[in-house]
């Protein structure tokens, strides 16, 4: 203590950050996709996120914007895309906001996996790897706007990806 009562003290003290908001918005134009990547990647090294989790933020995102893109209105009426990426200690939330069709990406169906090469389609893949990689998705339509939810858990990097789904290879 010094003479005014305080606690002098020479280790370090740092605040801990409960929770931090990042914000994007993009339009319905392709071109808007490698803004996505930066702003998450700047997040992701900003937040000290494994690669793992990084990557699967970054695969789900792609996906989901890329069907609001795709399939929320017309080509050629440009509308915003909000996307909302929360991070808390225990879990990182991505919301992704549009005023698009309604579309509730849970009532689509299950595709069964092809049993051979020649019978693998292109295309319809990005709903299915975004229920295996996100650890929660919840949909639902306010007002006119379609509000999609996915939560990704913070989980040490030896721990295994959520839903069965294999490490990175680079691990």
């Amino acid at each position: 203590m010094n003479g005014a009562g305080l606690e002098i003290s020479d280790k370090p003290r740092y605040a801990t950050v409960l929770s931090q908001r990042f914000e994007l918005s993009v339009t319905n134009d392709a071109t808007e996709l490698p803004r996505l990547t930066e702003w998450l990647t700047d997040i992701a090294r900003r937040l000290g996120l494994p690669r793992d989790i990084a990557f699967r933020l970054d695969l789900c995102l792609h996906e989901a914007v890329s069907n609001v893109m795709n399939h929320g209105k017309r080509a050629e009426e440009p509308y915003p895309i909000e996307v909302h990426l929360l991070s808390e200690s225990d879990s990182l939330t991505l919301e992704i906001e549009d005023d698009g069709i309604p579309f509730d990406p849970s009532s689509v169906t299950e595709i069964p996996p092809p049993s051979s090469l020649a019978e693998a389609k292109v295309g319809g893949w990005g709903i299915p790897l975004i229920r295996r990689f996100a650890d929660r998705c919840h949909y639902d339509r306010r007002g006119s706007r379609n509000h999609l939810v996915l939560l990704f858990r913070r989980a040490p990097e030896s721990e295994a990806p959520p839903n069965g789904a294999p490490p990175p290879a680079d691990r």
